[in-house]
């Protein structure tokens, strides 16, 4: 994890090893229970449960079909807690070839400590957490960042970046109150792959665009040293050719254009209440922290590129890449209404650029989710349907300036994604087909998600998958995945 040293991982191990006499085991009650997810046996208050999976997937090339992309997809999660009376020990170790050879510091997945004192519960650790009534898709959900250098083909919660954060709740007796606070030290920030099958345009272009700019760097510096009869050499072919490899040196090594995000300044925090009034489930809460993808500082770019290749020192503030400040005041609500759940959040951004004239930060903005999901009436089936959006304020401002980071080819500042699931169940719940479809509106990107699954024994099941993805607009989010189609097969073993 780039935000978390091995000293902070340290502290938190040995304070688990310290704690573990008196702090026990977690429940996991925002995303699933944790042994239902991996099976697990319990004995004398321990439990050790898993998951071990293998995927081989085949990529179909669609602009050249006689192209075939094989990739085997080994992982596995091992988890351990310990149950006391008043608190809980929890640790979860996941190895997957990604995450050993980029991040491999976060193959401790979560180490979670938490201690029960009444009505009050107060846990801390590398944890997940999930805030939002939505299924799988939220949009008052900001602690933790996203990992998509497998797009969004895992799970959601098995996406989401572990952080180290400290959580209290309080219980009130009425209602099914439910008040908590979070705090985290450090800002986790959403990953994105840097090559092979799934790189977004925007970091083809982000390179791109550094490559060209150390490029105009290098020549404007070569023409002014021979205008001022400096005694530097004039530009050649070698010193044009070492520019451009400094410049993929500075493509590839992210620490030198990121922030440094190891300080303090990068904390998060934020509190939620939730309660029950008659059929509904309701929930506010306020969020302060950071978007997880970086703005580009266009104006910047020039002057540090130059340093750069000069070698010269570098500080923060002349970085290019800025991760914003933003507040965010949602709300959320789930109930049943017949024989439909019912299920909607929304909330409202507050960045730094209240006015929008900032180019280079985001505006305001809002965003919103609503679905439902229903059991049909025949073959077992269940359908979900979930409608995600985002909408940017103060348009005007952005279509007025050009180099705005928000600046939309098409004039569009609005984002809506239509996100459907049918399932149902064979053979005693044995063979289980399901199918997801995700349509963003505007941009008529598709994407389909088949799979069907069936469990032999207790534990081990085969599955057989597949994408197809359609992208016609260059300036979609999906373009430069168009041609990412994929069947699969795989099986999962639980315990």
């Amino acid at each position: 994890m780039k935000n978390f040293s091995s000293k902070h991982l340290f502290i938190l191990t040995a304070s688990a090893v310290l704690l573990s006499s008196t702090l026990s085991a977690q429940t996991f009650e925002d995303f699933g229970d944790f042994g239902t997810d991996f099976g697990g046996e319990t004995k004398q208050g321990v439990t050790v449960s898993g998951r071990a999976s293998l995927e081989t997937r085949a990529y179909c090339d669609t602009d050249t079909s006689d192209k075939v992309e094989m990739q085997a997809i080994p992982d596995a999660r091992l988890g351990f807690s310990f149950n006391g009376k008043q608190s809980d020990v929890n640790v979860v170790v996941h190895l997957d070839e990604y995450t050993i050879k980029n991040h491999p510091i976060d193959v401790l997945d979560e180490a979670t400590l938490r201690g029960y004192f009444g009505n009050f519960q107060i846990e801390a650790g590398i944890m997940k957490i999930v805030w939002g009534k939505g299924d799988k898709n939220h949009v008052i959900d900001n602690f933790n960042a996203d990992d998509y250098h497998d797009f969004v083909i895992p799970d959601y919660i098995d996406r989401r970046v572990s952080t180290p954060m400290i959580r209290a709740k309080y219980n009130f007796p009425v209602n099914n109150l439910c008040l908590e606070g979070v705090y985290t030290p450090f800002l986790p920030v959403d990953r994105f792959a840097v090559n092979g099958k799934w790189v977004p345009g925007q970091v083809t272009q982000l390179k791109s665009l550094i490559t060209s700019n150390a490029s105009n760097a290098v020549v404007t510096a070569a023409y002014k040293a021979k205008m001022d009869n400096s005694s530097t050499a004039p530009l050649t072919t070698a010193a044009y050719l070492t520019a451009l490899t400094q410049a993929n040196n500075l493509n590839s090594n992210q620490d030198i254009i990121y922030p440094d995000m190891k300080t303090l300044k990068y904390g998060q925090y934020g509190g939620r209440l939730t309660g029950t009034f008659g059929p509904i489930d309701l929930g506010i809460s306020y969020y302060n922290g950071y978007y997880k993808q970086p703005s580009v500082n266009a104006a910047k770019m020039s002057s540090y590129l130059t340093k750069y290749l000069s070698e010269a020192s570098i500080s923060e503030d002349e970085k290019f890449l800025a991760y914003d400040k933003k507040q965010t005041f949602g709300i959320e609500a789930a109930a049943a209404i017949w024989h439909f759940n019912i299920r909607g959040e929304a909330c409202y951004n507050l960045t730094e650029d209240i006015e929008g004239t900032n180019p280079w930060i985001h505006n305001n903005s809002i965003a919103w989710l609503g679905g439902f999901d229903i059991d049909l009436p025949f073959w077992n089936m269940n359908l979900n349907i979930q409608e995600t959006g985002t909408y940017i304020l103060n348009r005007d401002k952005i279509r007025n300036n050009i180099t705005d980071i928000e600046k939309s080819k098409n004039n569009n500042y609005a984002e809506n994604k239509l996100i459907a699931n049918i399932s149902t169940s064979f053979v005693n719940d044995k063979l289980v087909p399901e199918v997801t479809f995700i349509w963003v509106i505007e941009n008529n990107d598709f994407v389909i998600l088949p799979k069907i699954t069936y469990s032999i024994s207790d534990g081990l099941s085969l599955y057989a998958s597949g994408m197809y993805i359609t992208s016609t607009e260059e300036a979609s989010q999906f373009y430069s995945w168009r041609n990412n189609s994929f069947v699969s097969l795989g099986a999962t073993y639980r315990f």
